[in-house]
């Protein structure tokens, strides 16, 4: 099951003193409320700014373990989050501007209702 993001809106700040901004991806923050079907795996496309943090949360209904990857648009794993939970966030910030995929895997076998954010 593919799943299409974009986003956009830019903040300025400054993470532990260094200069990177915090920033909505490209089009503004993103929601979406979905499910994953029982050991499948869900595929966002989200364009984003270069040097910026850009934050990633799931969070599923409990029944399942849900696992969270984002790639860079070469296909390259950036980040993970897949502790033994159906709630995982992580951030990362590009170098330069560039599509990530975000991939979300149900590891049960039953399908798990979850709410997806990037900002």
């Amino acid at each position: 099951m593919n799943k299409w993001m974009t986003i956009a809106a830019m903040v300025s700040a400054s993470v532990l003193g260094i200069s990177s901004a915090v920033a909505d991806p490209v089009g503004g923050p993103k929601y979406d409320h979905t499910r994953v079907e029982a050991h499948t795996t869900d595929v966002y496309h989200v364009d984003c700014w270069d040097d910026e943090v850009t934050a990633i949360r799931i969070q599923g209904d409990g029944d399942t373990d849900l696992d969270l990857y984002v790639y860079d648009e070469s296909g390259n794993l950036i980040s993970s989050g897949t502790s033994y939970s159906d709630r995982e966030e992580v951030q990362v910030i590009p170098y330069y501007r560039q599509t990530l995929i975000i991939k979300v895997v149900n590891r049960g076998s039953v399908y798990n209702a979850y709410t997806i954010r990037v900002w």
